[in-house]
């Protein structure tokens, strides 16, 4: 499973279509990602797994949260959206 906080690529989240996808900035990549995915990504740089998914339970079922997070770690094993540096910790 991948650990969060992890700090992000430039990143625009966008929508066109009725598709959601991330724009990866640092890979000039596009992904389509999932509304579950847009809300992790949005936190995932000051929130550890266990809190988005307490975050994240009202609003989505816990099989759409752990695919969306499995879908996430791929991507971060192919070395987009998420940057090998840890997040920087707020002054």
């Amino acid at each position: 499973m991948i650990q969060l906080p992890k700090k992000l690529h430039r990143l625009e989240i966008f929508e066109q279509g009725g598709q959601g996808y991330v724009a990866d900035l640092d890979r000039e990549r596009v992904l389509p990602i999932s509304a579950v995915q847009a809300e992790i990504l949005k936190q995932a740089e000051a929130l550890t797994v266990p809190q988005l998914i307490e975050a994240l339970l009202e609003r989505y079922e816990t099989q759409k949260l752990f695919q969306a997070l499995v879908q996430l770690e791929r991507w971060a094993k192919l070395g987009f959206i998420f940057s090998p540096f840890p997040p920087q910790k707020p002054t």
